[in-house]
């Protein structure tokens, strides 16, 4: 037994900053009314201070555009609203551009939006999104479908390739690089987390450039976060941001080694987009929609929902409820009703129409007519129809077509390899012979093997072509649509595909925040639902549930049933609360996962805790520098505040700046190398000081 813990322990994942991120986004609940302004052809080095990580104004001309807007964020629910002011440089008259005005509320299960120009509007609502569905921007969406802890989810299963130290702006980060290969085109996310500012991402590049060795361009998009607030919860929420987008032509032979440390020279023309906060206060309330006046129904995933807006607002609860779903706390499992026998209890076959009747009476009236026309007519009228079946008898007219279907359109798949190797069958469905030159899947992740091509078709010939894509995670068939270049042009056509991953976890990532050290079991608990998918005999066996080290698990029940959308499968939803009885402080990581007979790994989800002190500070070690560093009070207990300072390291300055607040600073005196703590003195009764701990690696500020 002693060995088996050992082992478990040394196997435990260790919480790395993507998780130590999470937790501080957990505790942010604030609000910003932000001005988001972009420039088009713009020289990066009128911004010099931003590369530098320096506060300073923007770009001189004048912007491309200027939106403004407003976020919300309370813990776990988003909105989003965006407004473009006035007129641009490129259209005076102007009322929208790049971003679209539209109003928006999220979590991580559902997102709704409607567009703020239309009237009367729909409010359009998606389950179980990773992408939204038009770029936004707000604290940490940076013009962009995901937030970023969404986008390395989604893309990179939150799995790092690498981490190491590094340092920003003479600021010491946390590096982690992510990276996927989409076909021909590799896609690196490397991103610098700021422990000092609860690990927002200080400096993320995202840059994409094709896996041959003569890549020729590179695409980037680099990150830079000026400044962020704190909340009174304990988190920090980004309130100035950069981001410059460029290409690097000759990208191989200007960087033939490249790496996440390499520095790249912007070209002389870039877009450059600056959001900056003109207001921050603390979130109290449940974010909800606000502007729904227009908005006079609701178009959810299953159909219309009849809604007339005018003055009322929704909150996530609200919506859920009216779609048909109760309200989900931020760890609550949700997955869609797949059931077969659920979904169409109610449902009965359409009626149809027997024309037969209609036809006979038809051919019968007919001739009676016949009969009554005069003979000679009747002759002309035989005569006619003796003609009519030449009619069209001249040389067919050319009619190119294509049609293509996957040889496999519903398949379960693996999660823990979600990449699946279909074949695409392409059919000459016209009557002239084409050359199939090129065929595009529609997205760079999806992979068609152009080996076979050029190819030529005859009529009624096929061809089948690999192709390489990632499974789904819907329970309802996707459409693709895959473009082909042939010697007569272009064509289209629709690939249908359902594909379902065998077993799931939902949700797929638990955070919990804001435990402290004499916190109720209630507060640390979640529920999750284990799915499982599989054909009629054919279950995985002795698949198990397993919880980690310190968790208590407890069985809810289990609902088993037919997939709506594929009768042939059959499923099975196991639902588990989840209790944390571990009271060791500190920033934690560990996994659920659901195994097997054998104990392979089917499906995991990770869960990452932080359980503080009564008393603490935020950042909970201060990384010192040459500039002056603001370390906050942590306390459930929003009466308490700081009193005095009792004590400093030699070379170290420290001052009460608020009730909540002090600011530490390095004097001429400071060694070279420091790690210590600041105590001060707090109006919490029977406690003792609070320690803060601090560390300064070097006095030299370097730009990386």
């Amino acid at each position: 037994m002693l060995i088996a813990l050992a082992l478990a322990t040394l196997t435990q994942p260790k919480a790395g900053p993507l998780d130590a991120f999470r937790a501080n986004w957990a505790a942010v609940k604030a609000a910003e009314d932000f001005e988001c302004r972009f420039w088009y052809n713009i020289d990066p080095r009128g911004v010099r201070h931003v590369l530098d990580f320096e506060p300073g104004p923007g770009p001189a001309p004048e912007p491309g555009y200027i939106a403004q807007g407003r976020w919300e964020f309370d813990g776990s629910c988003e909105r989003y609203l965006i407004r473009l002011t006035g007129g641009t440089m490129f259209r005076p008259e102007a009322t929208s551009g790049p971003l679209i005005p539209v109003e928006g509320l999220g979590d991580d299960e559902t997102f709704a939006l409607h567009y703020l120009g239309d009237n009367p509007a729909n409010l359009r609502v998606d389950t179980g999104p990773r992408r939204i569905s038009l770029p936004l921007v707000g604290p940490l969406t940076w013009y962009t479908f995901y937030r970023i802890d969404r986008d390395l989810q989604a893309n990179y299963a939150g799995k790092a390739k690498s981490a190491r130290p590094g340092l920003r702006g003479g600021r010491p980060t946390e590096d982690e690089v992510y990276e996927r290969t989409d076909g021909e085109i590799t896609v690196r996310q490397e991103i610098a987390y700021d422990p000092g500012l609860g690990y927002l991402p200080r400096f993320c590049r995202t840059i994409a450039y094709g896996v041959d060795q003569g890549r020729s361009s590179a695409s980037v998009l680099e990150y830079y976060m000026l400044d962020a607030k704190p909340c009174r919860a304990g988190g920090f929420a980004p309130t100035e941001w950069y981001q410059i987008r460029y290409e690097v032509d000759d990208f191989a032979a200007k960087y033939p080694d490249y790496n996440e440390t390499t520095a790249l020279e912007p070209p002389p023309k870039c877009t450059i987009i600056r959001y900056q906060a003109t207001s921050f206060e603390e979130k109290t309330d449940q974010t909800k929609l606000m502007d729904l006046a227009s908005v006079n129904m609701i178009l959810a995933p299953g159909g219309v929902v009849g809604f007339q807006g005018g003055s009322s607002t929704l909150t996530m609860s609200d919506l859920k409820a009216k779609i048909g779903r109760k309200a989900q706390p931020t760890n609550k499992p949700v997955l869609p009703n797949i059931d077969h026998a659920e979904l169409n209890e109610f449902r009965q076959p359409k009626p149809t129409t027997d024309w037969r009747p209609f036809l006979l009476g038809g051919l019968a009236l007919a001739i009676v007519a016949a009969l009554l026309i005069r003979r000679r007519a009747a002759r002309a009228a035989l005569v006619l129809l003796a003609l009519l079946p030449l009619a069209g008898c001249g040389s067919p007219k050319a009619v190119p077509r294509l049609t293509a279907a996957f040889t496999r359109d519903r398949l379960l798949y693996d999660p823990s390899n979600p990449a699946l190797s279909m074949d695409l069958m392409i059919h000459n469905a016209g009557n002239q012979t084409l050359r199939i030159i090129k065929v595009d899947a529609g997205c760079s992740c999806r992979h068609v093997d152009p080996t076979q091509l050029p190819a030529t078709l005859r009529p009624g010939e096929a061809l089948k072509l690999a192709v390489g894509m990632s499974g789904g995670r819907t329970f309802s068939p996707e459409t693709y649509i895959f473009t082909f270049t042939t010697d007569q042009g272009q064509f289209t056509a629709p690939v249908a595909l359902l594909s379902l991953p065998r077993h799931q976890l939902s949700p797929d990532t638990v955070t919990m925040n804001g435990l402290y050290e004499s916190g109720a079991d209630e507060e640390a608990r979640f529920k999750l639902v284990h799915r499982e998918v599989f054909e009629p005999g054919s279950r995985d066996a002795g698949v198990a549930l397993v919880v980690p080290e310190g968790f208590v698990r407890e069985d809810l029940g289990v609902h088993e049933g037919r997939v709506a959308s594929a009768p042939e499968f059959a499923y099975r939803d196991s639902e588990y609360r989840l209790t944390l009885r571990d009271k060791a402080l500190g920033l934690h990581r560990a996994e659920v996962v659901a195994r097997d007979a054998t104990g392979r790994k089917l499906v995991e989800a990770p869960v990452v805790w932080q359980r503080l002190p009564f008393l603490s500070s935020v950042p909970d070690r201060v990384a010192l520098s040459e500039r002056p560093s603001r370390v906050f009070l942590r306390c459930p207990d929003e009466a308490v505040e700081l009193g005095r300072i009792l004590s400093t390291p030699p070379g170290i300055k420290a001052e009460l700046d608020s009730p909540r607040s002090i600011r530490v600073a390095l004097t001429d005196e400071a060694p070279a190398t420091l790690q210590d703590f600041v105590e001060v003195e707090t109006t919490a009764v029977g406690a003792r000081p609070l320690r803060i701990p601090i560390a300064r690696y070097s006095p030299v500020v370097a730009r990386p």
